[in-house]
């Protein structure tokens, strides 16, 4: 057989299987919120929102976005801090990363308060990288606006190319090149874009670096 037919048997193979890889990241994402107490923990503090990839199920490694919507009097430094310290007592949660980009808004990252956790979960996905920002709601406005155009925009055929994207992007660190999934998004959802050589060209015209 060919070269090029072997390509392309392949990557049919990969496109076949990207669903499932999603499916079976997304369950196990689900599991360790719910049995590690990560989404208890958080609804004690504000209103939780899944976003990112695990919202849309199109997960192509083992990361996880949350946002935590928190009244204005309770978005403190004291408060957030309170927070982190009972995600640090959490089982497997070994690393905890702040940041502060409330009064410095650093471009493609929202407007808030910031946790970056690194949790050992054992098998089969052994670390999962976890952010979460703290935000009041009107920050949270435009990126929700953003996920539902995303879920709309989204069938069969394109979620299972986005997760082949995903993965066919993923670095020599096992994941996806900083701050890509949107843009991969915009790329496949609304720009029509289907082969990788093109995405990569809109990646790297957004700055996305890695690619």
């Amino acid at each position: 057989m060919p070269e090029t037919r072997l390509n392309e048997a392949a990557a049919e193979a990969e496109g076949q299987r990207a669903p499932a890889v999603a499916d079976a990241l997304h369950a196990e994402a689900s599991r360790l919120l719910r049995e590690r107490g990560i989404g208890d923990l958080l609804r004690s503090y504000g209103h939780l929102i899944y976003t990112g990839s695990y919202a849309l199920n199109v997960m192509a490694w083992p990361d996880i976005d949350l946002h935590l919507v928190m009244e204005p009097d309770s978005l403190s430094l004291d408060r957030f801090f309170e927070l982190g310290r009972e995600l640090a007592r959490l089982d497997g949660v070994d690393r905890l990363n702040f940041r502060n980009t409330c009064r410095a808004p650093v471009n493609g990252l929202p407007g808030g308060l910031y946790w970056g956790m690194r949790l050992d979960a054992g098998a089969p996905s052994t670390t999962w990288k976890v952010d979460l920002w703290a935000t009041e709601a009107d920050d949270l406005e435009a990126n929700l606006a953003l996920m539902s155009r995303f879920q709309e925009a989204m069938d069969g055929p394109s979620r299972r190319l986005i997760v082949q994207t995903k993965r066919a992007l993923l670095t020599p660190a096992g994941r996806t090149p900083v701050l890509s999934g949107i843009h991969i998004y915009e790329a496949i959802l609304f720009r029509g874009l289907r082969s990788l050589d093109d995405i990569r060209s809109y990646l790297r015209e957004q700055g996305v670096d890695g690619v």
